[in-house]
């Protein structure tokens, strides 16, 4: 802050003398500009209401109808975006159009609605109160949740005739979300998705400079700060933007005193432009808003702001003491982005926030990006704009192919037509990336599926792998290059891998992990362009699939037979302690490359949870986990395996015996090909599968069930499954108990089986989860969540069950493809 003066008084004093008043000067005409003269002078349309909330305060309010050029069609889909602390609804607009979240939204069909909190520049007239009494700034969030959000919100619906909208905040404009949310159910169900840019609940860990002030009394906070506004524009806040921020000379000093409010990001930042952010900001809010963030940071709890006495509190609250706002009563989706160098948001914070959001549908956390980055950041439409357009598109389809849903929602035809004359500025903007890859293109003939011949091969017809059949070996010239390595691992058991690459040089190297009771087909089982593993190839990896000890393809030992009771003493901790390393070593050494992608599914991600966070060596050779489906907390599943987990373990080993569970050779495969491969009897297939996995009829290739089903079950032990139910009863994640002291102390030096330290995994973590997932809910999957340190994305997909992440007609959409983005972000 002192060198920003320092270059305030040098332009003042030595400025005229030496004339540099004059040179290296470029100011941007948008610095001497309010809101409705931006958006004018970029060529978009604007109207200005002001909306009056139930305690008097009058909101002023900003609407862009339709982007610029393009006709003004109705219905169209609303979205609300609400600014943060001592800021205003210009943040959303003061960068180029092409990084300027409202100006893309217009562009690409929105109603985009930009509002501004109670005691900014825009929003400071009261029906009764002036500016200049005490009276008007007795507010804080509590006001601007309670009052603020629903009358606009309810003003924008009425005006729009929609019946429901998009939200998104930043920072603050999200912390008055989760109240509004949380506490008035009626408002919620008028939120079709929340978007939280830098979300704010708890200030636990903040590190921003502005907790100094926390130390302060309220009493001295009054002294220096006076009882109403605080951090409004002045003067000569315009001065320092318009002559002195705009010199190329001054912009380190400018930029370095934004980084140390909001973390440090130099390389994100537009420098050209720092006349126009610092304009633009401080458009200041009451003193009693900075007491309740104050009491935020002091208190570590998310609470209505304390009035400093029981009567106060009791007048206001009708208690003693202001209530505690409960997230987990919030029923809205939301998606959340959170920044790695954030001093404000900071990212324990978020991760504490995390699981407490019932419908998280969506998270993801940018590392180097700070406070500021959600809207000035230059590569904000790559990291999230996209994706939260992306997210609106898809809730749009969703709702267009339900008929009693689609009053209030905008129709498919408009929105194609309206997207048809807008698509150039969106293509431009660079929201739509341009895949480079190719994907084969399909055609059946029969039980042949064509592939395009690639350079240096040529043109075959590969027949589809019929029903178990094993993975072809070695063929060269083929299109598909395929090899099969035996490995032996640790402890001399005999583990299979199978390889994809279209060329054998050198390559990104991917290695898949499958689920419990099923082998490495499970990447292979719909058609090429719908099959990670091939898809994977196309795109330019070398994909290593591995099958885990037990299963069909390896069930060997270099000294056991697979009679022998010893050979099947094992569970996902043996199979994460030997297997995973065998494997990933055996990779390494064989491409020569020394790191590696990690894709598991199911009981897959458990293995590589277990082996990343216990062996940090291994987990350097990991470039990324990504985790489909993933299992730890296995406290809330509610499909038909969990019956089977009351029984006793001594009942199952009655029953089952102590060696192999869910063998081919003991269940049998030509019933479940015969009867899948009827179609009058598909349904009843699907309906069994849909009791392990829950429910999604419409994402299923049908005529593929006898695939499906032939592939699996494959085979396990009867310990893993008895691992399993310990994880299910104990609600720990932890090394699987031996029954006694003497053996646990035998196999881990301790009395019990050890914990397994999730916040111990460094490796950078993709998650996906299934709405419809009764085997791993969303409820076990969100308890995970803040326990990753190094969590790069989540998503929920709302109607995906278990089965969808590896079957699911839309998992190359809606999955698959943001794997493959994410790969080329983690080279």
């Amino acid at each position: 802050m002192w060198q920003l003066l320092a270059a305030t008084c040098w332009m003042l004093l030595l400025g005229p003398v030496f004339g540099y008043h004059k040179k290296g000067c470029t100011t941007n005409p948008e610095a001497t500009m309010n809101i409705s003269q931006i958006i004018s002078y970029w060529g978009y349309p604007y109207e200005i209401y002001d909306v009056v909330t139930e305690d008097g305060y009058i909101l002023g309010t900003y609407r862009i109808p339709h982007g610029r050029g393009c006709p003004k069609t109705a219905p169209k889909p609303v979205v609300y975006l609400q600014h943060g602390l001592v800021a205003s609804a210009s943040n959303w607009i003061c960068n180029l159009p092409n990084n300027s979240l409202a100006f893309l939204l217009a562009d690409v069909g929105y109603d985009v609605w930009l509002g501004n909190s109670r005691g900014n520049t825009w929003s400071r007239k009261h029906l009764k109160f002036s500016p200049k009494s005490p009276e008007y700034w007795a507010f804080s969030l509590d006001e601007m949740a309670k009052y603020d959000l629903p009358a606009t919100i309810n003003f924008i619906i009425e005006k729009t005739r929609q019946e429901q909208l998009y939200y998104v905040g930043h920072s603050q404009g999200t912390t008055i979300a989760f109240i509004a949310f949380s506490t008035n159910p009626e408002l919620a169900k008028r939120i079709k998705i929340f978007f939280a840019l830098a979300p704010v609940t708890t200030l636990k860990y903040t590190q921003s400079p502005m907790k100094k002030l926390t130390n302060l009394s309220r009493k001295a906070v009054k002294v220096l700060f006076g009882d109403k506004m605080f951090s409004p524009h002045t003067f000569f806040e315009q001065f320092i933007a318009t002559k002195v921020c705009n010199r190329k000379i001054f912009r380190r000093i400018c930029s370095n005193f934004i980084f140390t409010l909001s973390g440090f990001d130099p390389k994100n930042l537009n420098m050209s432009r720092l006349d126009v952010y610092f304009a633009q900001s401080s458009a200041g809010t009451s003193v009693q808003t900075m007491l309740h963030w104050a009491q935020a940071v002091n208190s570590g709890r998310f609470q209505a702001f304390d009035w400093g006495n029981p009567d106060q509190n009791m007048k206001h609250f009708h208690q003693l003491t202001p209530p505690l706002y409960n997230v987990s009563n919030m029923e809205v989706p939301t998606a959340v982005w959170s920044g790695g160098q954030d001093y404000v948001a900071d990212l324990k914070d978020v991760e504490n926030l995390l699981p407490t959001i019932p419908k998280l549908i969506y998270y993801k956390s940018i590392p180097h990006y700070n406070h500021v980055d959600f809207y000035l950041g230059q590569d904000a439409p790559l990291e999230i704009y996209q994706d939260l357009i992306r997210m609106m598109e898809e809730w749009l389809e969703t709702k267009a192919k339900s008929p009693e849903n689609r009053k209030g929602v905008a129709e498919p035809e408009t929105r194609t037509g309206y997207k048809m004359v807008c698509n150039a500025l969106y293509r431009y903007s660079g929201l739509i990336p341009e895949f480079a890859n190719e994907f084969i293109e399909i055609l059946l003939k029969g039980l042949f599926l064509k592939s395009q011949p690639m350079r240096g091969s040529r043109q075959i017809y590969t027949p589809l792998p019929l029903p178990h059949t094993p993975l072809p070996a070695v063929t060269e010239g083929k299109v598909w290059l395929s090899f099969s390595s035996k490995r032996l691992n640790e402890c001399g058991l005999g583990l299979k891998l199978s390889t994809y690459s279209n060329k054998l040089s050198a390559r990104p190297v991917v290695y898949l992990q499958h689920a419990l009771f099923s082998d490495n087909t499970s990447w292979l089982e719909n058609f090429a362009n719908g099959s990670l593993g091939f898809l994977l190839a196309d795109a330019g990896y070398d994909v290593w699939m591995g099958n885990s000890r037990g299963n069909t393809w390896s069930r060997r030992h270099k000294t056991l037979s697979v009679n022998e009771e010893k050979f099947w003493a094992f569970s996902f901790h043996e199979m994460a302690k030997y297997d995973l390393p065998g494997i990933i070593d055996f990779i390494v050494n064989k491409t020569g490359q020394q790191k590696l992608y990690f894709v598991g599914y199911s009981l897959g991600t458990t293995i590589g949870f277990v082996a990343f966070a216990t062996m940090p060596e291994l987990a350097q050779r990991i470039k990324m986990n990504f985790a489909l489906g993933p299992v730890v907390s296995f406290k809330y599943p509610t499909g038909i395996f969990t019956r089977f987990f009351q029984l006793p373990s001594s009942a199952i080993k009655k029953l089952f015996g102590t060696k192999g569970f869910f063998l081919e050779e003991s269940i049998g495969k030509s019933p479940s090909i015969k009867i899948c491969n009827n179609k009058i009897l598909w349904v009843i297939c699907r309906e069994f599968m849909s009791l392990w996995a829950g429910s999604n009829k419409k994402n299923m290739n049908m005529s593929r069930m006898d695939v499906y089903m032939s592939h699996a079950p494959t085979g396990s032990s009867i310990q893993n499954i008895l691992h399993l139910k310990q994880l299910y009863h104990s609600d720990e994640f932890r090394a699987y108990d031996w029954g006694s002291e003497a053996e646990n102390r035998r196999h881990y030096n301790q009395s019990h089986p050890p914990l397994y330290d999730l916040t111990a995994m460094k490796v950078p973590t993709a998650i996906w989860a299934g709405g419809n997932d009764i085997l791993i809910t969303p409820r076990d999957v969100a308890r995970i969540l803040p326990q990753i340190r190094n969590l790069r994305y989540f998503k929920l997909l709302p109607d995906w069950n278990h089965f969808d992440f590896i079957w699911g007609l839309d998992a190359a959409k809606r999955v698959y493809s943001k794997i493959i983005d994410l790969m080329k972000s983690y080279p």
